[in-house]
Protein backbone atom coordinates (compact mmCIF):
# COMPACT_ATOMS: atom_id res chain seq x y z
CA UNK A 1 0.00 0.00 0.00
CA UNK A 2 1.39 3.41 -0.92
CA UNK A 3 2.09 6.03 1.75
CA UNK A 4 -0.85 8.28 0.71
CA UNK A 5 -3.20 5.28 0.75
CA UNK A 6 -1.98 4.23 4.19
CA UNK A 7 -2.45 7.79 5.45
CA UNK A 8 -5.98 7.98 4.09
CA UNK A 9 -6.94 4.59 5.55
CA UNK A 10 -5.48 5.51 8.95
CA UNK A 11 -7.43 8.77 9.00
CA UNK A 12 -10.60 6.93 8.02
CA UNK A 13 -10.30 4.29 10.73
CA UNK A 14 -9.38 6.93 13.33
CA UNK A 15 -12.52 8.91 12.56
CA UNK A 16 -14.57 5.72 12.70
CA UNK A 17 -13.17 4.88 16.13
CA UNK A 18 -14.01 8.37 17.39
CA UNK A 19 -17.55 8.27 16.04
CA UNK A 20 -18.36 5.05 17.92
CA UNK A 21 -19.75 1.59 17.40
CA UNK A 22 -22.22 2.45 14.65
CA UNK A 23 -19.44 3.30 12.23
CA UNK A 24 -17.55 0.04 12.65
CA UNK A 25 -19.57 -2.04 10.16
CA UNK A 26 -19.12 0.77 7.67
CA UNK A 27 -15.37 1.07 8.09
CA UNK A 28 -14.41 -1.42 5.42
CA UNK A 29 -17.01 0.01 3.06
CA UNK A 30 -15.67 3.52 3.44
CA UNK A 31 -12.08 2.35 3.03
CA UNK A 32 -13.00 0.31 -0.05
CA UNK A 33 -14.83 3.21 -1.64
CA UNK A 34 -11.82 5.51 -1.20
CA UNK A 35 -13.90 8.20 0.48
CA UNK A 36 -12.27 10.24 3.22
CA UNK A 37 -13.66 10.12 6.72
CA UNK A 38 -16.26 12.58 8.03
CA UNK A 39 -15.27 15.12 10.63
CA UNK A 40 -15.33 13.91 14.20
CA UNK A 41 -16.50 16.04 17.09
CA UNK A 42 -14.06 16.82 19.84
CA UNK A 43 -14.13 14.72 22.98
CA UNK A 44 -15.92 17.48 24.86
CA UNK A 45 -18.54 17.77 22.15
CA UNK A 46 -19.12 14.02 22.07
CA UNK A 47 -19.69 13.79 25.82
CA UNK A 48 -23.48 14.09 26.29
CA UNK A 49 -24.74 16.57 28.81
CA UNK A 50 -26.87 15.42 31.73
CA UNK A 51 -29.98 16.69 30.00
CA UNK A 52 -29.23 14.81 26.79
CA UNK A 53 -27.82 11.55 28.15
CA UNK A 54 -30.09 8.63 27.23
CA UNK A 55 -31.61 6.65 30.06
CA UNK A 56 -30.01 3.45 31.27
CA UNK A 57 -32.89 1.54 29.70
CA UNK A 58 -31.98 2.93 26.29
CA UNK A 59 -28.21 3.10 26.26
CA UNK A 60 -26.84 -0.28 25.24
CA UNK A 61 -23.42 0.45 26.73
CA UNK A 62 -24.93 1.68 29.99
CA UNK A 63 -26.84 -1.54 30.61
CA UNK A 64 -25.11 -4.56 29.05
CA UNK A 65 -25.95 -8.13 29.88
CA UNK A 66 -24.11 -9.66 32.81
CA UNK A 67 -21.01 -11.84 32.33
CA UNK A 68 -21.92 -15.29 31.12
CA UNK A 69 -25.14 -14.13 29.48
CA UNK A 70 -25.47 -14.20 25.71
CA UNK A 71 -25.00 -10.86 24.03
CA UNK A 72 -25.59 -10.24 20.34
CA UNK A 73 -22.29 -10.18 18.43
CA UNK A 74 -20.35 -6.94 18.27
CA UNK A 75 -19.89 -4.72 15.26
CA UNK A 76 -17.53 -6.65 12.96
CA UNK A 77 -15.89 -5.03 9.99
CA UNK A 78 -17.46 -6.66 6.97
CA UNK A 79 -15.36 -6.55 3.79
CA UNK A 80 -16.96 -4.58 0.99
CA UNK A 81 -16.37 -4.92 -2.72
CA UNK A 82 -14.68 -1.94 -4.42
CA UNK A 83 -17.98 -1.35 -6.23
CA UNK A 84 -19.44 0.22 -3.08
CA UNK A 85 -19.46 3.88 -4.07
CA UNK A 86 -20.72 6.95 -2.31
CA UNK A 87 -23.68 8.93 -3.66
CA UNK A 88 -22.85 11.75 -6.05
CA UNK A 89 -21.33 14.80 -4.43
CA UNK A 90 -19.49 12.86 -1.72
CA UNK A 91 -16.13 12.39 -3.34
CA UNK A 92 -12.83 13.05 -1.62
CA UNK A 93 -11.90 16.70 -1.23
CA UNK A 94 -8.62 17.32 -3.02
CA UNK A 95 -5.66 17.27 -0.68
CA UNK A 96 -7.84 16.77 2.42
CA UNK A 97 -7.75 13.48 4.31
CA UNK A 98 -9.79 14.54 7.31
CA UNK A 99 -11.66 17.81 7.89
CA UNK A 100 -11.04 19.74 11.09
CA UNK A 101 -13.84 19.31 13.65
CA UNK A 102 -15.83 22.22 15.04
CA UNK A 103 -14.10 23.84 17.98
CA UNK A 104 -14.83 26.10 20.92
CA UNK A 105 -11.62 27.00 22.71
CA UNK A 106 -10.34 29.60 25.14
CA UNK A 107 -7.78 32.03 23.71
CA UNK A 108 -5.70 33.58 26.53
CA UNK A 109 -4.30 36.14 24.07
CA UNK A 110 -7.79 37.53 23.32
CA UNK A 111 -9.39 40.07 25.66
CA UNK A 112 -11.95 38.71 28.16
CA UNK A 113 -15.52 39.10 26.93
CA UNK A 114 -14.57 38.61 23.26
CA UNK A 115 -15.96 35.93 20.93
CA UNK A 116 -14.04 35.39 17.70
CA UNK A 117 -16.05 33.35 15.15
CA UNK A 118 -14.87 31.77 11.90
CA UNK A 119 -17.24 30.00 9.47
CA UNK A 120 -15.75 27.59 6.90
CA UNK A 121 -16.98 24.96 4.45
CA UNK A 122 -16.00 21.27 4.22
CA UNK A 123 -12.71 22.21 2.52
CA UNK A 124 -11.83 24.64 5.35
CA UNK A 125 -12.41 27.60 3.01
CA UNK A 126 -13.92 30.73 4.59
CA UNK A 127 -17.59 31.47 3.90
CA UNK A 128 -18.18 35.17 3.33
CA UNK A 129 -21.56 36.69 4.10
CA UNK A 130 -22.63 33.83 6.36
CA UNK A 131 -25.43 34.87 8.76
CA UNK A 132 -24.46 34.63 12.42
CA UNK A 133 -26.77 34.43 15.43
CA UNK A 134 -25.23 34.71 18.89
CA UNK A 135 -27.70 33.28 21.43
CA UNK A 136 -27.24 34.54 24.99
CA UNK A 137 -28.74 32.56 27.90
CA UNK A 138 -28.81 34.04 31.40
CA UNK A 139 -29.69 32.24 34.60
CA UNK A 140 -29.21 34.22 37.79
CA UNK A 141 -30.83 34.15 41.22
CA UNK A 142 -31.81 37.80 40.99
CA UNK A 143 -33.27 37.80 37.46
CA UNK A 144 -34.11 34.13 36.84
CA UNK A 145 -33.86 32.69 33.32
CA UNK A 146 -33.82 34.92 30.25
CA UNK A 147 -32.45 34.82 26.72
CA UNK A 148 -31.57 37.23 23.94
CA UNK A 149 -29.81 37.15 20.59
CA UNK A 150 -27.53 39.26 18.47
CA UNK A 151 -26.93 38.95 14.72
CA UNK A 152 -24.00 39.63 12.43
CA UNK A 153 -22.55 38.62 9.04
CA UNK A 154 -19.10 37.22 8.32
CA UNK A 155 -16.58 39.23 6.29
CA UNK A 156 -14.63 38.04 3.24
CA UNK A 157 -12.48 35.84 5.49
CA UNK A 158 -15.52 34.17 7.03
CA UNK A 159 -14.84 36.03 10.26
CA UNK A 160 -16.88 38.03 12.77
CA UNK A 161 -16.07 39.23 16.28
CA UNK A 162 -18.18 40.17 19.29
CA UNK A 163 -16.58 42.12 22.13
CA UNK A 164 -17.44 43.32 25.60
CA UNK A 165 -19.77 40.43 26.38
CA UNK A 166 -20.54 39.42 29.96
CA UNK A 167 -18.67 36.49 31.45
CA UNK A 168 -19.23 34.31 34.47
CA UNK A 169 -21.17 31.17 35.43
CA UNK A 170 -24.59 32.79 35.03
CA UNK A 171 -24.23 33.53 31.29
CA UNK A 172 -23.70 31.12 28.39
CA UNK A 173 -23.52 31.56 24.62
CA UNK A 174 -24.09 29.57 21.46
CA UNK A 175 -23.19 30.42 17.86
CA UNK A 176 -25.45 29.34 14.98
CA UNK A 177 -25.29 29.87 11.24
CA UNK A 178 -27.25 28.66 8.25
CA UNK A 179 -26.60 27.62 4.70
CA UNK A 180 -29.61 27.13 2.51
CA UNK A 181 -32.12 25.09 4.53
CA UNK A 182 -29.47 23.74 6.88
CA UNK A 183 -28.67 25.14 10.33
CA UNK A 184 -25.38 24.61 12.17
CA UNK A 185 -24.60 25.35 15.81
CA UNK A 186 -21.64 25.28 18.16
CA UNK A 187 -21.63 23.72 21.58
CA UNK A 188 -22.84 26.09 24.33
CA UNK A 189 -19.98 27.85 26.11
CA UNK A 190 -19.28 30.40 28.81
CA UNK A 191 -16.77 33.25 28.91
CA UNK A 192 -14.13 33.57 31.61
CA UNK A 193 -11.86 36.33 32.79
CA UNK A 194 -8.77 34.41 31.58
CA UNK A 195 -9.27 35.41 27.94
CA UNK A 196 -11.66 35.33 25.01
CA UNK A 197 -13.17 32.40 23.09
CA UNK A 198 -12.53 31.32 19.50
CA UNK A 199 -15.24 29.41 17.65
CA UNK A 200 -14.64 27.42 14.48
CA UNK A 201 -17.93 26.31 12.89
CA UNK A 202 -18.43 24.37 9.65
CA UNK A 203 -21.37 25.11 7.35
CA UNK A 204 -21.71 22.21 4.92
CA UNK A 205 -23.44 22.14 1.57
CA UNK A 206 -27.00 20.99 2.36
CA UNK A 207 -29.20 18.43 0.65
CA UNK A 208 -32.82 17.53 1.31
CA UNK A 209 -32.65 14.48 -0.96
CA UNK A 210 -31.97 11.39 1.14
CA UNK A 211 -30.74 9.55 -1.95
CA UNK A 212 -27.87 12.07 -2.15
CA UNK A 213 -26.97 11.85 1.56
CA UNK A 214 -24.51 9.37 3.12
CA UNK A 215 -26.64 9.20 6.26
CA UNK A 216 -27.31 6.01 8.24
CA UNK A 217 -28.96 5.13 11.55
CA UNK A 218 -28.61 2.64 14.38
CA UNK A 219 -31.93 2.04 16.19
CA UNK A 220 -32.24 0.80 19.76
CA UNK A 221 -35.82 0.07 20.93
CA UNK A 222 -36.90 -0.93 24.44
CA UNK A 223 -40.32 -2.42 25.27
CA UNK A 224 -41.22 -1.98 28.94
CA UNK A 225 -44.39 -3.85 29.96
CA UNK A 226 -46.32 -1.89 32.59
CA UNK A 227 -49.54 -2.66 34.45
CA UNK A 228 -51.86 -1.69 31.59
CA UNK A 229 -49.53 -0.26 28.92
CA UNK A 230 -46.38 -1.03 26.96
CA UNK A 231 -43.88 1.84 26.93
CA UNK A 232 -41.88 1.92 23.69
CA UNK A 233 -38.62 3.90 23.98
CA UNK A 234 -36.44 4.70 20.96
CA UNK A 235 -32.82 5.78 20.71
CA UNK A 236 -31.79 6.68 17.15
CA UNK A 237 -28.04 7.17 16.73
CA UNK A 238 -27.46 8.82 13.35
CA UNK A 239 -24.15 8.98 11.48
CA UNK A 240 -23.44 11.15 8.44
CA UNK A 241 -20.38 9.71 6.68
CA UNK A 242 -20.49 12.13 3.75
CA UNK A 243 -19.42 15.68 2.98
CA UNK A 244 -22.86 17.29 2.86
CA UNK A 245 -25.43 17.99 5.56
CA UNK A 246 -28.70 16.09 5.28
CA UNK A 247 -31.78 18.23 6.03
CA UNK A 248 -34.85 16.24 7.11
CA UNK A 249 -38.11 17.96 6.21
CA UNK A 250 -40.97 15.89 7.59
CA UNK A 251 -39.44 12.42 7.20
CA UNK A 252 -42.27 10.11 8.32
CA UNK A 253 -41.87 7.33 10.89
CA UNK A 254 -44.99 5.13 11.25
CA UNK A 255 -46.60 4.79 14.68
CA UNK A 256 -48.52 1.75 15.95
CA UNK A 257 -52.25 1.96 16.55
CA UNK A 258 -53.47 3.30 19.89
CA UNK A 259 -50.39 5.43 20.59
CA UNK A 260 -50.58 7.89 23.44
CA UNK A 261 -48.30 9.90 25.72
CA UNK A 262 -45.68 10.68 23.05
CA UNK A 263 -42.61 12.46 24.43
CA UNK A 264 -39.19 13.49 23.13
CA UNK A 265 -36.02 14.49 24.95
CA UNK A 266 -34.84 17.96 24.04
CA UNK A 267 -31.95 17.88 21.59
CA UNK A 268 -29.27 20.55 21.52
CA UNK A 269 -28.67 19.58 17.90
CA UNK A 270 -32.11 20.86 16.89
CA UNK A 271 -33.67 17.60 15.64
CA UNK A 272 -37.43 17.61 16.27
CA UNK A 273 -40.22 15.04 15.97
CA UNK A 274 -43.84 16.05 15.48
CA UNK A 275 -46.80 13.68 15.81
CA UNK A 276 -49.16 13.96 12.85
CA UNK A 277 -51.77 11.67 11.23
CA UNK A 278 -50.64 8.44 12.87
CA UNK A 279 -46.93 9.00 12.26
CA UNK A 280 -43.95 11.01 13.48
CA UNK A 281 -42.35 13.60 11.23
CA UNK A 282 -38.63 14.27 11.65
CA UNK A 283 -37.17 17.73 11.07
CA UNK A 284 -33.59 18.91 11.50
CA UNK A 285 -30.08 19.23 10.08
CA UNK A 286 -27.66 16.30 10.27
CA UNK A 287 -24.11 17.45 9.43
CA UNK A 288 -21.19 15.03 9.04
CA UNK A 289 -20.71 13.23 12.31
CA UNK A 290 -22.96 11.63 14.91
CA UNK A 291 -26.21 12.74 16.56
CA UNK A 292 -28.77 11.09 18.87
CA UNK A 293 -32.56 11.32 19.00
CA UNK A 294 -34.52 9.90 21.93
CA UNK A 295 -38.31 9.59 22.13
CA UNK A 296 -40.99 7.35 23.64
CA UNK A 297 -44.70 6.58 23.58
CA UNK A 298 -47.12 4.06 25.12
CA UNK A 299 -49.67 1.65 23.67
CA UNK A 300 -52.46 -0.12 25.60
CA UNK A 301 -51.62 -3.57 26.95
CA UNK A 302 -53.97 -6.24 25.61
CA UNK A 303 -55.93 -8.38 28.06
CA UNK A 304 -54.64 -11.54 26.34
CA UNK A 305 -51.30 -13.16 27.16
CA UNK A 306 -49.83 -12.17 23.78
CA UNK A 307 -49.75 -8.96 21.77
CA UNK A 308 -48.43 -7.89 18.37
CA UNK A 309 -47.17 -4.40 17.51
CA UNK A 310 -46.04 -2.75 14.30
CA UNK A 311 -43.23 -0.39 15.29
CA UNK A 312 -41.96 2.08 12.71
CA UNK A 313 -38.33 2.96 12.13
CA UNK A 314 -36.96 5.63 9.76
CA UNK A 315 -35.14 4.91 6.49
CA UNK A 316 -31.45 3.94 6.38
CA UNK A 317 -31.45 1.90 9.59
CA UNK A 318 -28.38 -0.35 9.20
CA UNK A 319 -28.69 -1.97 12.62
CA UNK A 320 -31.67 -2.46 14.93
CA UNK A 321 -31.62 -3.82 18.48
CA UNK A 322 -34.94 -4.73 20.11
CA UNK A 323 -35.01 -5.29 23.86
CA UNK A 324 -37.94 -6.08 26.17
CA UNK A 325 -38.42 -6.76 29.82
CA UNK A 326 -38.61 -10.50 30.40
CA UNK A 327 -41.21 -12.17 32.59
CA UNK A 328 -40.85 -15.86 33.50
CA UNK A 329 -42.75 -17.10 30.43
CA UNK A 330 -42.31 -14.15 28.08
CA UNK A 331 -40.95 -14.44 24.55
CA UNK A 332 -39.97 -11.70 22.09
CA UNK A 333 -40.22 -12.29 18.35
CA UNK A 334 -39.40 -9.73 15.65
CA UNK A 335 -40.11 -10.80 12.08
CA UNK A 336 -36.85 -11.32 10.18
CA UNK A 337 -34.68 -10.98 13.31
CA UNK A 338 -32.62 -13.73 14.99
CA UNK A 339 -34.24 -15.43 18.01
CA UNK A 340 -34.19 -13.22 21.08
CA UNK A 341 -31.67 -14.15 23.77
CA UNK A 342 -32.28 -13.99 27.52
CA UNK A 343 -29.92 -12.15 29.81
CA UNK A 344 -29.61 -9.64 32.64
CA UNK A 345 -28.64 -6.02 32.77
CA UNK A 346 -26.20 -4.69 35.33
CA UNK A 347 -29.09 -3.67 37.56
CA UNK A 348 -30.26 -7.30 37.59
CA UNK A 349 -33.32 -6.82 35.40
CA UNK A 350 -34.07 -9.78 33.14
CA UNK A 351 -34.33 -8.85 29.46
CA UNK A 352 -34.91 -10.36 26.03
CA UNK A 353 -32.82 -8.95 23.19
CA UNK A 354 -32.30 -9.46 19.47
CA UNK A 355 -30.27 -7.53 16.89
CA UNK A 356 -30.53 -7.36 13.11
CA UNK A 357 -27.78 -5.88 10.95
CA UNK A 358 -28.14 -4.64 7.41
CA UNK A 359 -27.07 -6.56 4.35
CA UNK A 360 -23.60 -5.12 3.80
CA UNK A 361 -22.94 -7.56 0.98
CA UNK A 362 -24.78 -5.20 -1.35
CA UNK A 363 -21.97 -2.69 -1.02
CA UNK A 364 -22.18 0.86 0.23
CA UNK A 365 -24.16 2.12 -2.75
CA UNK A 366 -26.77 -0.60 -2.33
CA UNK A 367 -27.04 0.06 1.39
CA UNK A 368 -27.54 3.79 0.88
CA UNK A 369 -30.11 3.21 -1.84
CA UNK A 370 -32.79 2.34 0.72
CA UNK A 371 -34.79 5.52 1.40
CA UNK A 372 -38.12 4.13 2.68
CA UNK A 373 -39.31 3.87 6.27
CA UNK A 374 -39.99 0.43 7.69
CA UNK A 375 -42.38 -1.21 10.15
CA UNK A 376 -41.15 -3.99 12.42
CA UNK A 377 -43.62 -6.76 13.27
CA UNK A 378 -43.08 -7.42 16.99
CA UNK A 379 -44.85 -10.11 19.02
CA UNK A 380 -44.73 -10.54 22.79
CA UNK A 381 -46.13 -13.71 24.37
CA UNK A 382 -46.43 -14.86 27.96
CA UNK A 383 -47.29 -11.33 29.04
CA UNK A 384 -47.78 -10.96 32.79
CA UNK A 385 -51.43 -10.45 33.49
CA UNK A 386 -52.46 -8.27 36.37
CA UNK A 387 -53.67 -10.37 39.26
CA UNK A 388 -57.42 -10.40 39.65
CA UNK A 389 -57.40 -10.00 43.41
CA UNK A 390 -55.75 -6.52 43.64
CA UNK A 391 -58.03 -5.06 40.99
CA UNK A 392 -61.12 -6.63 42.50
CA UNK A 393 -60.16 -5.51 45.99
CA UNK A 394 -59.96 -1.95 44.70
CA UNK A 395 -63.37 -2.33 43.02
CA UNK A 396 -64.93 -3.66 46.23
CA UNK A 397 -63.39 -0.86 48.29
CA UNK A 398 -64.84 1.67 45.87
CA UNK A 399 -68.31 0.13 46.10
CA UNK A 400 -68.20 -0.02 49.89
CA UNK A 401 -67.12 3.60 50.12
CA UNK A 402 -69.95 4.53 47.76
CA UNK A 403 -72.45 2.59 49.89
CA UNK A 404 -71.14 4.27 53.04
CA UNK A 405 -71.47 7.72 51.53
CA UNK A 406 -75.00 6.95 50.35
CA UNK A 407 -76.01 5.79 53.81
CA UNK A 408 -75.43 9.32 55.08
CA UNK A 409 -78.25 10.64 52.91
CA UNK A 410 -81.30 9.93 55.11
CA UNK A 411 -83.29 13.04 54.49
CA UNK A 412 -87.01 12.80 53.62
CA UNK A 413 -86.56 14.69 50.36
CA UNK A 414 -88.19 12.69 47.57
CA UNK A 415 -85.84 13.89 44.81
CA UNK A 416 -82.79 12.94 46.90
CA UNK A 417 -84.23 9.47 47.49
CA UNK A 418 -84.80 8.95 43.78
CA UNK A 419 -81.22 9.99 43.01
CA UNK A 420 -79.97 7.67 45.75
CA UNK A 421 -81.97 4.79 44.27
CA UNK A 422 -80.33 5.37 40.90
CA UNK A 423 -76.84 5.31 42.43
CA UNK A 424 -77.55 2.13 44.37
CA UNK A 425 -78.96 0.40 41.30
CA UNK A 426 -75.85 1.36 39.33
CA UNK A 427 -73.61 -0.02 42.09
CA UNK A 428 -75.64 -3.25 42.16
CA UNK A 429 -75.31 -3.73 38.39
CA UNK A 430 -71.57 -3.08 38.51
CA UNK A 431 -71.11 -5.66 41.25
CA UNK A 432 -73.20 -8.24 39.40
CA UNK A 433 -70.98 -7.73 36.34
CA UNK A 434 -67.88 -8.28 38.48
CA UNK A 435 -69.39 -11.51 39.81
CA UNK A 436 -69.67 -12.74 36.22
CA UNK A 437 -66.03 -11.81 35.58
CA UNK A 438 -65.00 -13.63 38.73
CA UNK A 439 -66.74 -16.80 37.56
CA UNK A 440 -64.97 -16.60 34.21
CA UNK A 441 -61.62 -16.10 35.97
CA UNK A 442 -62.30 -19.22 38.08
CA UNK A 443 -63.07 -21.29 34.99
CA UNK A 444 -59.91 -20.17 33.15
CA UNK A 445 -57.75 -20.68 36.23
CA UNK A 446 -56.88 -17.00 36.53
CA UNK A 447 -58.16 -17.11 40.11
CA UNK A 448 -57.37 -20.06 42.35
CA UNK A 449 -59.96 -21.87 44.53
CA UNK A 450 -59.04 -20.14 47.79
CA UNK A 451 -58.95 -16.68 46.22
CA UNK A 452 -62.25 -17.41 44.48
CA UNK A 453 -63.99 -18.38 47.76
CA UNK A 454 -62.70 -15.33 49.59
CA UNK A 455 -63.57 -12.89 46.78
CA UNK A 456 -66.93 -14.50 46.08
CA UNK A 457 -67.95 -14.23 49.74
CA UNK A 458 -66.83 -10.59 49.95
CA UNK A 459 -68.73 -9.68 46.78
CA UNK A 460 -71.92 -11.42 47.92
CA UNK A 461 -71.71 -9.59 51.25
CA UNK A 462 -71.29 -6.25 49.45
CA UNK A 463 -74.17 -7.08 47.12
CA UNK A 464 -76.42 -7.93 50.08
CA UNK A 465 -75.64 -4.60 51.72
CA UNK A 466 -76.39 -2.67 48.56
CA UNK A 467 -79.69 -4.52 47.96
CA UNK A 468 -80.75 -4.01 51.58
CA UNK A 469 -79.98 -0.32 51.39
CA UNK A 470 -81.82 -0.03 48.07
CA UNK A 471 -84.98 -1.63 49.52
CA UNK A 472 -84.82 0.70 52.53
CA UNK A 473 -84.52 3.80 50.37
CA UNK A 474 -87.39 2.66 48.13
CA UNK A 475 -89.64 2.08 51.17
CA UNK A 476 -88.85 5.53 52.53
CA UNK A 477 -89.58 7.04 49.11
CA UNK A 478 -93.09 5.57 49.26
CA UNK A 479 -93.71 7.09 52.71
CA UNK A 480 -92.56 10.62 51.88
CA UNK A 481 -95.67 11.61 49.79
CA UNK A 482 -98.07 10.29 52.47
CA UNK A 483 -96.29 12.23 55.22
CA UNK A 484 -96.39 15.38 53.11
CA UNK A 485 -100.13 14.98 52.51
Amino acid sequence: MSAPSRSKLTATLTAIAILGGLALPLGAAIAASGVSAPPAKSAAALAPSAALAPSAALAPSAAPLAPGAVMPPGHPEIPMPPSGAMPPGHGETAGLARPVPDEVMVDPSAPPGSIDIRIVNAAEEPLAGAPIVLAIMRNTVAEGESSSRETATTDAQGHVRFEGRAFGSGVSYRVTTSRGEAAFASEPFALRDKGGVRVLLHAYEPTTDLAQAAWVIEAFIVLDVKQDTIRVSHLLRTLNIGRTAFVARGMRIPLPEGVRAFSQEDSMDGAKLLEKDGALELFGTFPPGQMEITYAFTVPLASADSQSLRIGVPPRVVQTTMRSSAGPNMTLTVAGFPPAERGRRRDGQKVLETTLRGDFSRGLQGMLGDVSAKELQVTLTGLPRMGYAPWLAAALATLLVLAGLMSLAKGPDGAANLELCDELEEARESLLLELVRLERARVTGEVGPKSYQRLHAAMLDSLARIVSRLESVRARSLRVPAASA
